[in-house]
């Protein structure tokens, strides 16, 4: 059995923390994550933690979770984490070719949009560009 400690996102399922020092994602954002440790009673316990700033949760080919670019890093859910609250900014869509943007404030997407003319957006300059852009967070995965 498996306990929650220390955020207010919900726990995973419990067959994901089996091993202690293991870092899992939290399933509800693009930078969040889970620590799995075990308590004195021997049951697991869970920590849930964030990336850095600038840095979403991945978890590599070996299965260790690590804390990469945000550009770097393909996610399902709201890209708009961390930005956005200054002023607006855009971050790229994922799976879209790198041609689409979303417009962030205060870390949640308020608007979708996409580049003109077969132009991609950059979401390091944050502008569309006739540069071909290929980060691995708006490539075309495959189905």
């Amino acid at each position: 059995m498996n306990l929650y400690y220390g955020g207010l996102v919900p726990p995973p399922l419990s067959d994901e923390c089996s091993e202690a020092g293991s870092f899992i994602p939290d399933k509800s954002s693009c930078n969040g994550y889970y620590l799995c440790y075990e308590g004195d009673d021997g049951q697991m316990l869970l920590h849930h933690g964030d990336c850095p700033v600038g840095g979403f949760f991945y978890v590599n080919d070996n299965g260790i979770g690590v804390c990469k670019p945000r550009s770097q890093v393909q996610c399902d859910y709201d890209r708009c984490v961390n930005l956005g609250y200054t002023n607006i900014e855009l971050a790229n869509e994922s799976n879209d070719g790198c041609k689409g943007y979303v417009l962030c404030q205060d870390g949640v997407s308020i608007f979708k949009g996409t580049c003109p003319n077969g132009e991609y957006f950059n979401e390091l300059t944050q502008r569309c560009t006739t540069q071909v852009i290929s980060y691995t967070a708006c490539v075309m995965t495959r189905t």
